[in-house]
């Protein structure tokens, strides 16, 4: 125990190794002096078996409560990566209502933002709080209507996701109907950098497999 649960609570902690050994080193000592502490208190008390309660307990709560891999930072992680794919969704639902129309300045409304994508039970008022609050959506007597940092943001999680489907089309050989879903999971997740690097790899594509526009920052262009 001793030898084994240090060094897996410190590996919870750090990806260094040198940090690690020194941790190992400290939670070891640690649990020795509270059994060595323990076994002075009473009788009957002693330390061996003390020191491997001690050192669980510090093992538990790594478990719970260190940074990255934690199960605090893990759920924290989760919640944020959820709320935030629900605001991409709505942001995406704008952009697809203003492309079906051929407008992406006019307001729209909740029905239309519900026709082009579904929404759960009150997922899609509470993404709307969120937005609001966030600059990205104005509410205004026509209905719901994009900022123009909402617009970029939402043109571009529509070209993430759209560089993904050509990515998969041209380099995995999958058809264009295997190739929504898979780029509907990785769009939440790919950095600037990588969205760069597909964007020079396929040498800056204007249609997706499916012959729709791939937006470019028609925003930061000053185009509508």
């Amino acid at each position: 125990a001793m030898m084994i649960t240090p060094a897996a609570a410190a590996r919870l902690w750090t990806d260094r190794l040198s940090a690690m050994v020194w941790l190992s080193a400290i939670f070891g000592g640690i649990s020795g002096v509270i059994g060595a502490y323990v076994s002075t208190l009473a009788p009957q008390m002693p330390t061996g078996p003390w020191m491997v309660i001690a050192v669980t307990a510090l093992f538990i709560f790594s478990v719970v409560f260190a940074p990255e891999r934690g199960a605090t930072a893990r759920l924290r992680h989760f919640f944020a990566l959820r709320a935030r794919t629900l605001e991409e969704h709505i942001l995406k639902a704008f952009f697809h209502v203003g492309e079906q129309r051929g407008d992406r300045q006019s307001p729209v409304t909740l029905v239309q933002l519900g026709q082009a994508r579904f929404f759960r039970g009150t997922t899609l008022p509470r993404g709307l709080r969120t937005l609001r609050r966030r600059g990205l959506v104005r509410f205004t007597d026509g209905g719901l209507q994009l900022t123009d940092s909402g617009r970029a943001r939402a043109e571009r999680i529509v070209r993430v996701h759209r560089l993904w489907e050509m990515y998969l089309s041209q380099y995995m050989d999958l058809p264009a109907d295997h190739v929504h879903r898979d780029a509907d999971q990785i769009e939440h997740v790919l950095t600037p950098e990588l969205e760069a690097k597909l964007e020079a790899l396929l040498d800056r594509p204007c249609v997706d497999p499916h012959g729709e526009t791939i937006p470019y920052n028609s925003v930061a262009e000053g185009r509508p």
